[in-house]
């Protein structure tokens, strides 16, 4: 009997990469005339075994190599059957779509600076797709990242804002851990066009890789983009900042892995520009990042590279904790950003970049901590003027005293103090619903029914409507303000019996007073 082998399929990351190889082989051969990488024929066999088309669309868009992906199929076109066409239409689309409204984004950024005289230099985006690829479009980008001085930052912001952009809003309300920040890199900007990252630092730890504008821009090039030009860093400090910011987000995009491939092998082809480029890293004690960086490039994307050292033990620690990362289909976040910042301590260039990494990593587990409503009311507590710090400290008094009250003290006892409180209760029976009570315009019970609820919310104990029913009662006593006690009752359809307690001063509402008109009002708690 004869026995076949089974078909062997390739995954969707392994179908990715065999593409991704066959289009930096293109790259380098044809863009660059350059030796290529790998073996092409290998990667065209790995291709046309694909099972999955439409997962490996969704990666090549999730890692942002879907101009790179397209363009190493081109080289094969007999390799994507006829199934793929309609995932690889799709994504051909998208990417034209993107590409296009970045490019234009980038253009009109670039003018209004260079209209309000301000030097700036352009980071990865479309000027460094046409430096690596030869075409403006084959890499993608989220936004616009713009480099100035710090002296210029200000300016450049401006002039912005005056075209049309304006602030994200996570700049404007400072952001979930905006106030364990250290440092800051840049201000994120959105307008027509897409977003925009003024930079004016390379990194938000200048400790990590503290170079200058006034360096970078004496060293400039200028790269063009059809009838444009850019003003772009020189090819050694650019790849030395791609290859340092990718580490830092832990390499989670193929992108900037396609990238560091790339750049590796142009310098690769020039022994002297290589050791130039080995020497940059030496004098900026990253050694370890380059050999990192030099190590993934080998073992996926098949970069020949002259003979060096081999990679150390952090390298390779680093290197196996990204290959672990790449076949996750969704975006990371809070992940990534660790994963980064434990590559950049390891890699770092001593112990200062370290000791900020690390506190860096405990200001983003801090994030999510910083963002909860009792750490708010801290924050607001503490930022607030004496008066109302003392009043919120006599409302969390009350508050407790209250929760104690309703939760341990026998009924009949404080249903009495409420009833003789109140006075004669009313008849018996459910009178109809009571006209809308609108928020107390004098300026104590209104000052209380807004503060007694923020207080309730930050409380360390559950606080109900009747808990700070009592409390703003008990406020208003203490200076001399009569109120009334209410209480009603609703059922919604299809639910239980609800109850609920406010509290009035002449009319007008303190507190619970929103939901009051929908509760039908039942005479206060007595004796009985």
């Amino acid at each position: 009997m004869d026995r076949r082998e089974p078909d062997v399929t390739s995954g969707p990351l392994e179908g990715l990469l065999a593409g991704l190889r066959l289009a930096v082989d293109r790259v380098l051969r044809q863009a660059h005339g350059c030796a290529g990488c790998g073996d092409p024929d290998a990667d065209a066999e790995r291709l046309s075994r694909v099972s999955d088309w439409n997962a490996v669309s969704a990666l090549a868009r999730r890692h942002g190599v879907a101009g790179l992906f397209l363009h190493g199929l081109n080289a094969r076109p007999e390799v994507a059957g006829r199934p793929a066409d309609a995932a690889l239409r799709r994504l051909r689309d998208r990417l034209l779509l993107c590409s296009g409204r970045r490019l234009r984004g980038l253009q009109r950024a670039d003018g209004v600076l260079a209209a309000a005289g301000v030097d700036r230099l352009v980071l990865k985006g479309v000027p460094l797709s046409q430096r690596l690829y030869g075409h403006p479009l084959l890499r993608s980008s989220a936004d616009v990242d713009l480099l100035v001085s710090s002296t210029a930052a200000r300016p450049a912001e401006k002039a912005l804002l005056r075209a049309g952009w304006r602030l994200h809003p996570a700049e404007v309300g400072g952001g979930p851990g905006a106030a364990f920040r250290r440092y800051r890199k840049h201000r994120a900007l959105v307008g027509p066009d897409g977003p925009v990252d003024l930079h004016y630092c390379l990194f938000s730890n200048p400790s990590f890789l503290d170079v200058r504008f006034e360096e970078l821009w004496a060293g400039r090039e200028t790269v063009r983009v059809g009838p444009a030009s850019f003003a772009v860093m020189d090819a050694h400090d650019d790849f030395l900042f791609n290859a340092c910011h990718a580490l830092r987000h832990g390499s989670a995009e193929l992108k900037w892995l396609c990238d560091a491939g790339v750049a590796l092998g142009l310098a690769a082809a020039n022994p002297r520009s290589f050791e130039r480029l080995r020497g940059r890293f030496r004098a900026t004690g990253l050694e370890a990042a380059l050999e990192c960086v030099a190590l993934l490039c080998r073992e996926h994307l098949h970069v020949h590279l002259p003979t060096c050292s081999p990679a150390g033990g952090r390298a390779v620690f680093v290197s196996r904790g990204i290959e672990r990362a790449w076949s996750k289909a969704s975006r990371p976040r809070t992940d990534e950003k660790v994963r980064g910042k434990v590559a950049a301590l390891l890699l770092g260039p001593g112990v200062r970049p370290a000791v900020d990494e690390l506190a860096s990593m405990a200001a983003i587990r801090l994030a999510p901590v910083a963002d909860h409503p009792r750490v708010r009311g801290l924050r607001a507590f503490v930022r607030a003027p004496a008066a109302t710090r003392w009043m919120a400290l006599e409302a969390a008094f009350f508050l407790l005293a209250a929760r104690l009250l309703v939760a341990y003290a026998p009924g009949r006892r404080w249903r009495r103090w409420v009833a003789a409180a109140e006075g004669e209760a009313a008849a018996s029976g459910f009178p109809p619903a009571q006209r809308r009570i609108l928020p107390s315009n004098r300026p104590v019970p209104r000052r209380i029914g807004w503060l007694v609820p923020k207080v309730a919310a930050s409380a360390p104990f559950e606080a109900a409507c009747l808990p700070q029913a009592l409390a703003a009662r008990w406020m208003l006593r203490r200076r001399g303000i009569a109120s009334r006690l209410c209480f009603g009752v609703r059922r919604p359809p299809g639910a239980d019996l609800e109850v609920h307690a406010w509290l009035t001063t002449e009319g007008e509402g303190v507190v619970g007073c929103r939901e009051a008109e929908t509760y039908r009002v039942f005479p206060a708690p007595t004796t009985g």
